[in-house]
Order: structure tokens, then C-alpha cells, then sequence
């Protein structure tokens, strides 16, 4: 029987009998291991910035918490706070590198491994999209009458830290003009919404950082004319639905002001296919044509109903495997019409499931989540919804199956591999007494054979990525042990055959074929100096840095990529010159 946080306290045994009485307490403490309760992700700031990230471990008693910078020594501007808060004040480069928190208690340890990286703002904004109107600098539109569609003119820069933006027309910033007709948005696009001839002028982008600025200035015109037709649609949601153009097929459409791209198929024939439409499909859409010379449109105004409708899955349970000893979490990702409350229940084994300290309901009833599942849970786990309109119900069937690991072991590739199970040999199955030991692997017999040894010590020899996986010691077919084994392989880069490379406007590439696992972060250097991804570099992802606009006066020099993981690096230089 499984003990719980609420079993600690004072029990008392009590004896009585015509006599008299007796008793005597005894006080149990309930322990367990350290886990936490928030964990940040990778952090990335700039220089000088004054860093907090927060590690909250819970546990019984309640756990200490220390941080560990790998393979460096603490530096002198951090600090850890009470409540277990590392602190780097007035960040710099070299605060670069893993954390890692500990909580520990007398149970246990656990750890949560963070990256921190730290740039330098160094880099002066450069643009890398403008409005698609240059180098025309005049831009003009055709719309229909009561069709006052939305414009929108790009604007997208580079820089570290990233830039701010601002618009100004004819020398005015639009943040300062009475008019909500006017949005910059984060990424740096201007929206004119219900265009017409009065936003006819000079529009300036600017984006700036703390280290610079770059601007760009172009022309645009707003025409109304008098020619379209239009109409309205109703559909309902989940609907697949075709807008007609009147078969021009060299017309397109525009949604809303913007040009239809992602989620919709235009035909041969001009007509436009909107597959499952949602709420957010409303709206105008314009069919942009050419007759006789003419640019014509036709407006279709399209008005979506929500249908009404018991709940629907988007996707549905799948039926699983867990080990026991693990968790197993299940959720019902389920949908209905907008406004009707969705209840969900589960059940296991057509019986209701409410929580407890072993199972948790959250997310509104969506998330089911068992810990330290047992064989009692195999069997088939139901999410039923229910709004007024109906039920609906998506099931899976659950299997437990063996225990966890009892040992995880992280081997280097090409390493030989003790797994030891000699302290069994003598034990037998449940009548006692020896028995034959066995292994197993991924839960097939294993044989000696070539790369295994077995016996009660099983090697392996010259480890590979297909030697990962759990090993099993048996003794008269009981499991006594499991071994989980993790192959990693440092990084390595493929050497290249040519080290001294000339580059023109034709070969801009230069190769580092990388491999490692975990898989390694890859960093370009030029002359020793780390290079950021902007307009003028880009790297695949097979590690091939593309160097853009070449210049023959700086573009020269060593480039070197370094491929790291946390059981090795390896390095490749090239002798770049430039003709």
C-alpha cells in the first residue's frame, strides 16, 4: 500500500481490558524527493543587463536549492538569493554558458539545466524588407464602392538589440496624428485601414536602435473608382466552400485589403476553395480582375454562423504504453460553438474518475494525470464532452507494463560496457533457490554473439547508437534489474578536403558537415569574432555558412566552425580570400 503526504502524523495503539488501559504513539514523517514547480527556458539577453531566473523545488523536507555554472567558476557578479533566485548583475559575455539548479533534501537530488546567453549590442539596424512598392515609389489601388479595403507596407530590419519603429508621413510620425486609421505593428509593418485619396503623400520608415538608425522613404497614391460588383454568403462553420470570380483565370484575390495566401486554393479557373471555415474567415473578399484592358472587381462579403452542434474533437485519444512507475497524462482536446459551456468528465473502465492526491484533473477537466501509474490502470481511459446540443466521446486503451529502469547509464560510442548482475545469481523466483540468468534487450532474448558477452556480467563491445536501450537481467524468468543504456557521440566534423578556399560573386559557401548526441550547437567565427545571423549570413542546417554581398575588403580572412555538446567539441578553419 502506497503512503501519501497526508498518512504523516502521530498514530496511537491502544490495549484494553477489564483491568485497564493501555497505549503507546509513535510520529511519521512522510518524505519525498525534490521536484519544481517552475523551471525556466534558455535566456538570452544583452550586455549589461541585470538577469533574475527563478528555480522553485518543492519537496519533503522541504529542499535546499544551489546553483552550478558548468565547467567555469562562479563569477563575481552573481549571487543566489534566499528563495533560491540566481541573480547576475550588470551582465557581460562571459556569463555565457549552462546553469544548473540543485535541490536537494535528504531523499535525494534533483537538477534543471538552464542556458544563458549573452550579446553584445553591436549591430546598427540593417533593413532586410521594404515596401514591395519600391523602387516604383507610387503605389495605386482600384476598389469598389463601400469597399475601403486595409493596405499594409512592410518594413523589417536586423540588429542587436533588436530595433523599434517608427512611420512618418510627410515628415509627421503616425503615432502623433488623431487618427486610428493608422497601426505599426511589432515587426515593423505600417496598416492603413478604410484607404482612400487623403493618405496620398511621402512615408519614411525608420528603425532604430541604441547603437543607430535606417530609414527608407517611398511614395504612395490612393484611387477610388466606381467599378465592381458584390455580394453576400453565408455559410455555416466547418464548412468547405468555393468562391466563384466568374471564371477569369488571371485574377486574384484579396482578404480583407491583404493578398489570400495561407489556407486557401486558388483554381484554374479563378475561383478561390476555403477548406473547414472558422469564425475568422469572415470578411470581404475581393476577386481583382482585367477586362478589356480594365481592372474590374467583385466583392464577395462573407458572413460565418457557428454551427450548433454537440462538442468535436481536433484530435482524438490515442491508445498508449507507459512503464509502471511513470506518469501518464492524457488530454481531451476538444472544441465546441462559441458561447455553450463544454463539461468534460473522464472515466477508466467506465468508471467516473474525480481527483485525488494521485490523480489530477486540471485545464478544465481537459488534462488527466496519473502518477506512478500501476498495473491497476491498464485498461481504457474515456474523455467524454457534453454541451446542450450533446455528447461526444473519445477513448484509448492504456497498457502498464514493466518497471522503470532501475539504473540509467550514459556510455560514450565506441566504449566498452560493464552491466553487472552477478548479486542475483543466487536468488530464484518466488519459491526461492538459484535459477538460470538470462538478458534481455528492448525485450528480446539475447544469444552470445558478436559485440555481446553474457553472462552474469554482460559487455558490450564497441557501443553503438543501436546498442541504446533497456537491458533486463533475469533469474528463473524474474526480472531482477533493469538497465537503461544512453549512447551519446561527441561532435565530429567531416574534414575538409581543400582548407584554403578563394570566393567570388559565384561560391559563397563554405561547408562544416557536422554530427554528435546529443545533437551539438554550431557557432561560425570570422577572424576570431562570433558571428550573428543577419542579411549578410545565413548557416543550414546541415552547418553551411552562406555569406551574402561579398565584400573583397572585409569578407577576407579565417572562418571556423565550432560544433559543442556537453561531451566534446571539434573545430574546422578555412583561408578565405576574395577576388
Amino acid at each position: 500500500m502506497r503512503s501519501s503526504v497526508s498518512d504523516g502524523g502521530t498514530y496511537v495503539c491502544t490495549a484494553n481490558n477489564t483491568v485497564g488501559t493501555d497505549s503507546y504513539s509513535v510520529q511519521v514523517d512522510i518524505t519525498t524527493l525534490p521536484s519544481f514547480t517552475t523551471t525556466p527556458g534558455p535566456v538570452s539577453n544583452l550586455t549589461g543587463d541585470n538577469i533574475n531566473i527563478s528555480c522553485i523545488a518543492i519537496g519533503l523536507p522541504t529542499p535546499s536549492v544551489k546553483w552550478v555554472r558548468l565547467n567555469k567558476t562562479d563569477s563575481t557578479n552573481t549571487t543566489i538569493s534566499n528563495n533560491g533566485v540566481l541573480i547576475i548583475n550588470n551582465s557581460s559575455l562571459s556569463d555565457t554558458g549552462d546553469y544548473v539548479c540543485v535541490a536537494t533534501n535528504i531523499v535525494g537530488i534533483n537538477t534543471a539545466q538552464i542556458p544563458i546567453e549573452i550579446k553584445d549590442p553591436t549591430e546598427v539596424p540593417v533593413l532586410t524588407k521594404l515596401p514591395d512598392c519600391i523602387p516604383c515609389c507610387n503605389r495605386e489601388f482600384s476598389v469598389s464602392i463601400g469597399t475601403l479595403p486595409d493596405t499594409t507596407f512592410d518594413c523589417q530590419a536586423s540588429g542587436l538589440p533588436p530595433p523599434r519603429y517608427d512611420w512618418f508621413v510627410n515628415g509627421t510620425n503616425v503615432s502623433e496624428i488623431n487618427s486610428h486609421q493608422y497601426k505599426v505593428l511589432p515587426n515593423g509593418t505600417l496598416v492603413i485601414t478604410r484607404v482612400n485619396s487623403s493618405f496620398d503623400g511621402t512615408y519614411r520608415c525608420l528603425a532604430s536602435n541604441i547603437v543607430g538608425t535606417s530609414a527608407v522613404h517611398f511614395g504612395a497614391s490612393f484611387t477610388i473608382t466606381i467599378a465592381g460588383t458584390s455580394e453576400d454568403m453565408v455559410v455555416l462553420t466547418r464548412s468547405n466552400i468555393v468562391l466563384s470570380c466568374g471564371a477569369h483565370n488571371d485574377s486574384y484575390w484579396k482578404y480583407n485589403g491583404s493578398v489570400v495566401i495561407a489556407g486557401e486554393v486558388q483554381r484554374d479557373d479563378g475561383s478561390l476553395e476555403i477548406h473547414g471555415v472558422n469564425l475568422l474567415h469572415a470578411g470581404a473578399y475581393i476577386c481583382v480582375y482585367n477586362k478589356t484592358g480594365r481592372l474590374l472587381t467583385h466583392t464577395i462579403f462573407l458572413h460565418v454562423q457557428e454551427r450548433k452542434e454537440p462538442p468535436y474533437f481536433i484530435s482524438l485519444l490515442n491508445d498508449t504504453q507507459v512503464l509502471a512507475g511513470r506518469t501518464l497524462s492524457l488530454t481531451c482536446h476538444v472544441t465546441g460553438p462559441t458561447g455553450y459551456d463544454v463539461m468534460i468528465n473522464w472515466y477508466h473502465n467506465d468508471i467516473k474518475l474525480r481527483g485525488t492526491d494521485e490523480i489530477f484533473i486540471t485545464d478544465g477537466n481537459k488534462t488527466l494525470t496519473l502518477f506512478g501509474i500501476g498495473f491497476m490502470w491498464s485498461g481504457n481511459f474515456s474523455c467524454s464532452a457534453k454541451n446542450q446540443y450533446g455528447i461526444s466521446t473519445s477513448a484509448a486503451l492504456v497498457q502498464v507494463h514493466a518497471r522503470a529502469p532501475d539504473e540509467h547509464m550514459i556510455v560514450l560510442h565506441n566504449s566498452i560496457v560493464d552491466l553487472d548482475c552477478s548479486e542475483f545469481i543466487n536468488e530464484g523466483g518466488e519459491g526461492g533457490g538459484g535459477g538460470i540468468m538470462e538478458w534481455r534487450y528492448n525485450g528480446e532474448k539475447l544469444q552470445s554473439r558478436e559485440g555481446y558477452s553474457t553472462s552474469t556480467l554482460l559487455k558490450l563491445h564497441d557501443v553503438s547508437l543501436s546498442n541504446q536501450g533497456d537491458y533486463t537481467c533475469l533469474v528463473a524468468r524474474v526480472v531482477k534489474k533493469i538497465f537503461f543504456v544512453e549512447v551519446v557521440v561527441p561532435p565530429f566534423i567531416v574534414e575538409a578536403t581543400n582548407k584554403s578556399v578563394i570566393l567570388n560573386t559565384s561560391h559563397k559557401n563554405l561547408d562544416c558537415p557536422y554530427y554528435g548526441r546529443p545533437f551539438p550547437l554550431l557557432r561560425w567565427r570570422h577572424n576570431s569574432t562570433l558571428i550573428d545571423l543577419s542579411s549578410k549570413y545565413s548557416v543550414f542546417h546541415n552547418g553551411t555558412l552562406v555569406i551574402y554581398n561579398i565584400n573583397p575588403h572585409t569578407d577576407g580572412g579565417t572562418y571556423s566552425c565550432t560544433a559543442v555538446n556537453s561531451y566534446g567539441r571539434a573545430s574546422l578553419s578555412y583561408e578565405v580570400n576574395i577576388y
